[in-house]
């Protein structure tokens, strides 16, 4: 996405155009051109536009800005979005909608404009439609009060003192378990939580500890499998200086991956079966790889830890490679995509996962619809295409630009 260019000192042109290093570029372009968009867009404003003509301007804006950050399931469902003109997904429009407010910050921080009151109003305008999307999920925070944060306690003291800035509390939830409650109002792009470099648990810990001499000689292990293993044992150091950490973890995860057999019995035939199961097998065979690496560095026989933990790890680095750390501070910041009032529970985005896979791994399932529960077709072979085609010669050859397809629920569809 291009930044504003400037005309005149009455008008500025805003050119919102695709990354050609985008991997889904060839299918955006296309998109665009079937609903009639030019896949290059310049759109400009002049200081004198009354609110209704910014608020117009702003919708041509976000429509190109929704498809800009469609993902890839957004995007193959595409065709359900009439001209673009409707909200894809939460996700897709917090995103549209912080791209074009990441551009206009840029033409407001540009001493060179002289309208500087019309790029405010496009800004507060983009913050109050923001707004009103959250709105929308908003839901009652209702505290369990009694139950202990005691170690949850001492650990955000600990991270306090080592450095950490946080505008959150910890507390239960009810029906949520632990959660992450703002101190005060919070608005879009506040700092709800800054980390120094130097208490993230991270590659470096692994090259600096004494297991790394050991990893380096097991052909293939992965950095996430390291960073397990590590903590597996880091996690009985009692001299550790992430033992509060540590100690604050869940002795037990209530996900998917440790349903006993009456919730298997009951899951016979559903897909979540079938994950749960393809989950718990490549569990078995990591033991089976790495459980000797395990018994050599780990005194106690019941420190196998949950998969959920090794998920969350791998998680946490992709989350970590999006959010980049800020260079001027060494720290790892978290802006709010959207406000959160005092007292709200702040949430944090596990990915675009399905259902079955957020109750595998994570323990719960979205509230309403979630656009991301999918099912994944194996295309037919070349040979089986043809004799298709033979079979029925007048409907001519299927044409597709994707070389895989989805399926989705009619409900979540908006022209069925």
């Amino acid at each position: 996405m291009d930044v504003g260019k400037h005309e005149n000192d009455d008008e500025f042109t805003v050119v919102l155009e695709l990354a050609e290093t985008d991997p889904l570029f060839e299918k955006k372009k296309k998109l665009l051109r079937d609903m009639g968009f030019d896949p290059v867009c310049s759109v400009s404003i002049k200081s004198s536009s009354s609110p209704e003509q910014l608020k117009d301007f702003l919708n041509v804006l976000l429509q190109r800005a929704r498809l800009i950050n469609f993902n890839e399931v957004e995007l193959y469902f595409g065709g359900d979005v009439i001209n673009l003109g409707d909200c894809s997904s939460p996700r897709n429009e917090l995103e549209a909608f912080h791209s074009l407010l990441e551009v206009i910050d840029k033409l407001v921080a540009d001493q060179k404009y002289t309208f500087k009151s019309t790029q405010k109003n496009l800004r507060d305008e983009i913050i109050d439609r923001i707004n009103e999307v959250g709105s929308k999920f908003n839901e009652e925070t209702k505290i369990v009060r009694d139950s202990s944060c005691d170690k949850e306690k001492c650990l955000l003291d600990w991270c306090v003192d080592n450095g950490v800035k946080t505008k959150l509390d910890i507390a239960y939830v009810e029906g949520a378990g632990r959660g992450a409650l703002s101190k005060e109002d919070l608005k879009v792009g506040d700092i709800a939580l800054e980390i120094p470099v130097s208490v993230i648990i991270s590659e470096e810990l692994l090259y600096e500890s004494d297991m790394f001499p050991i990893f380096e000689k097991i052909d293939g292990i992965s950095e996430e499998t390291m960073m397990l293993l590590w903590s597996m044992k880091e996690k009985h150091n009692k001299n550790s200086r992430f033992k509060l950490y540590f100690d604050a973890l869940p002795e037990k995860f209530n996900t998917g991956l440790s349903f006993g057999i009456d919730a298997i019995m009951v899951l016979d035939g559903t897909l979540l079966l079938e994950e749960i199961v393809q989950a718990k097998e490549k569990r078995r065979m990591f033991l089976s790889l790495y459980g000797s690496c395990i018994l050599v560095y780990v005194e106690e026989a019941n420190v196998f830890i949950s998969i959920r933990k090794y998920y969350l790890l791998e998680e946490a680095n992709v989350f970590i490679s999006l959010w980049q750390i800020d260079k001027t501070t060494n720290s790892l910041k978290f802006p709010l995509s959207r406000a959160c009032h005092s007292g709200e529970q702040c949430f944090l985005s596990y990915g675009n996962f399905s259902n079955s896979h957020l109750l595998t791994f994570y323990g719960f399932l979205s509230q309403g619809d979630n656009p991301f529960d999918v099912i994944s077709l194996v295309c037919c072979s070349a040979s089986d295409i043809d004799v298709a085609w033979d079979e029925d010669p007048e409907s001519g050859p299927p044409t597709s630009e994707w070389s895989s397809h989805m399926v989705r629920g009619t409900w979540l569809s908006k022209n069925h």
